[in-house]
């Protein structure tokens, strides 16, 4: 799908009153798992549906720590002129 074309689909989709009721959700909606998870879990609430989520349960963020290190091209070529000096 282009760009927002799927804002298009879910709105027909969705075109009911609890669809025009979440208009500027569906229109704020991104094209990503949580958006749209977010957006389904609201418009089933509003339709008073039993629904489940059959996605990962896993976060969506991961913090992680991670040290780098290296030498840099320019570090390089002064550590190597400065040996041929000495």
């Amino acid at each position: 799908m282009n760009t927002n074309q799927y804002i298009g689909v879910v709105t027909l989709a969705m075109n009911d009153a609890c669809g025009t009721g979440l208009k500027i959700k569906i229109e704020k909606t991104k094209l990503t798992d949580r958006g749209l998870i977010e957006l389904f879990t609201a418009y089933y609430y509003c339709k008073n549906r039993d629904f489940e989520v059959h996605a990962s349960q896993e976060s969506f963020f991961k913090p992680s720590l991670r040290i780098q290190g290296g030498l840099g091209l320019i570090g390089l070529v002064e550590y190597e002129s400065s040996k041929d000096v000495n």
